[in-house]
């Protein structure tokens, strides 16, 4: 847990690592707000396929690594 004492998920775990701020994800433009506070709370699971796959794309390109989405969900 961090923040506000809310539950994290494994996507949102890995942002907090890596100190990326929902505002940098949001200034790529290919998602909204909602899809990343679903992204990074538990209830991550109800996202779409492609929504995951952006975000994953997005996470690639601000870190320089190579995840998957099967790495966070």
């Amino acid at each position: 847990m961090s923040g506000l004492g809310k539950s994290r998920s494994k996507f949102g775990s890995y942002v907090d690592q890596k100190g990326i701020q929902h505002q940098e994800l949001l200034r790529m433009k290919r998602v909204s707000t909602n899809v990343i506070t679903k992204a990074c709370n538990t209830s991550g699971t109800s996202l779409g396929d492609i929504s995951k796959r952006i975000l994953v794309e997005i996470v690639n390109e601000l870190t320089g690594e190579n995840k998957k989405v099967s790495d966070f969900w």
